[in-house]
C-alpha cells in the first residue's frame, strides 16, 4: 500500500510494495520489475524488448539493441541496424562488409571490401587488381 491524499491505496495486483500507482518497488513471484523511466516501474512476467532478466529485474540492453543476454552483448539489433561483435551499428566498421544483418571480415589483404572476394582498397604493400589485393611483382 501507499499513501495518497491521506488514504492508504493498494498496490497493483502483481506488486508487493510500491511508492505510488505507477512505481512498484517489489513484485510478487514470479513477476519481474521493469523500469520504463524515472517515474514508471511495473511488474511483468517476461522482460520486454531491449531488456534482459537479471535476477528478479529486467535491465536495459545496450543502446540500439533489441535482444541481449547481458548489459554488454547484443544478439539482435533494432530494425535497420547491423550486428557486429555483439554491438549494433548503422554501417559495418572498416575492414568488414555487410552480409545480411551482420558484418563479416574482409580478406586478410584488403583494407575495405564489398564482399569476401571483392576488395575496394588494400593494406600496405598490396595492390588492387580486378577486386583482389596482391603483392606487386617488382
Amino acid at each position: 500500500t501507499y499513501l495518497e491524499s491521506n488514504s492508504c491505496i493498494n498496490c497493483s495486483s502483481y506488486c508487493l510494495s510500491c511508492k505510488n500507482s505507477s512505481y512498484c518497488t517489489q513484485c510478487t513471484s514470479p513477476y519481474l520489475t521493469v523500469q520504463y523511466n524515472d517515474t514508471n516501474v511495473d511488474c511483468v512476467n517476461i522482460c520486454p524488448i531491449s531488456t534482459y532478466q537479471s535476477g528478479t529485474t529486467c535491465l536495459p540492453c545496450p543502446v540500439l539493441c533489441r535482444i541481449c543476454s547481458d548489459g554488454q552483448s547484443c544478439t539482435e539489433c533494432l530494425d535497420g541496424l547491423i550486428n557486429y561483435n555483439y554491438g549494433c551499428f548503422r554501417k559495418c566498421p572498416v575492414g568488414t562488409y555487410q552480409y545480411g544483418t551482420t558484418c563479416l571480415p574482409c580478406d586478410s589483404n584488403c583494407s575495405t571490401c564489398t564482399s569476401l572476394t571483392e576488395c575496394t582498397s588494400c593494406k600496405q604493400y598490396f595492390v588492387l587488381v580486378n577486386g583482389s589485393c596482391t603483392q606487386p611483382n617488382c
